[in-house]
């Protein structure tokens, strides 16, 4: 989750806020693996919420569109690219499909760099811990996570 979250961060996470409203795009949401078959078991991880429920989520030339529309994604540090990471260049680089009933789909900030529902699909919404928003340490990183 690079640049918004960097290996190393210590960061809180809190799960108050989804029991008042479901995640939401741009929430950056901590979920179990669990289940997920592409993914090690039982092991946490960081991503971007991109689509919600009924939504139909499109990536084309580096951008995300969401019901036919184009969907700035944005974090600290700017606009992020949905680029397609190198070792992928024999799969498809676009992306089209339909988000299903209590699923998210989450991606990564560093979308060159980022294992993300590119390639293991929606995320199921019992999966999803609570929302990443205040990173303790480093000193130097101190504050709201954006």
């Amino acid at each position: 989750m690079s640049p918004a979250v960097a290996a190393g961060d210590h960061v809180f996470t809190e799960s108050i806020t989804f029991t008042r409203r479901k995640p939401s795009r741009g929430d950056i949401v901590a979920f179990s693996t669990l289940g997920i078959r592409s993914l090690p078991q039982d092991t946490v991880y960081l991503k971007r919420v991109a689509g919600v429920p009924g939504e139909h989520i499109r990536i084309s030339g580096g951008e995300l569109y969401v019901d036919g529309i184009p969907v700035p994604m944005k974090n600290a540090f700017g606009q992020i690219a949905y680029e397609f990471p190198e070792q992928w260049s024999n799969l498809a680089s676009n992306v089209e499909l339909t988000v299903q009933p209590d699923e998210y789909y989450l991606l990564g900030d560093n979308s060159t760099n980022s294992f993300d529902s590119r390639s293991f699909g929606c995320v199921p919404r019992q999966n999803i811990q609570g929302r990443i928003y205040f990173c303790y340490w480093p000193l130097r990183r101190f504050g709201f996570v954006q």
